[in-house]
């Protein structure tokens, strides 16, 4: 998939009132610094509008587990 500079696919996910981005870790490596990336898109003013974002890594081996990594609206673990 070809992607545009600047550009993050994400999946916005929503239960109980509750709304959560899904970030692959591979789209925003090596961009800045990935609280601010957080609070960003979770900007309901000025990005995408979230109560926090999830990053996940894809494991290396098929019979790894992914990890994952929550982040508050604030970009904070």
């Amino acid at each position: 998939m070809s992607l545009h500079a600047g550009v993050i696919p994400f999946v916005k996910a929503s239960a109980c009132g509750n709304d959560f981005l899904l970030v692959d870790a591979e789209c925003v490596q090596g961009s800045e610094d990935l609280s601010r990336i957080t609070r960003r898109m979770c900007d309901r003013h000025e990005g995408i509008g979230a109560d926090g974002a999830r990053v996940v890594w894809r494991p290396m081996f098929a019979r790894s587990r992914e990890e994952r990594r929550l982040r508050s609206r604030l970009g904070r673990d």
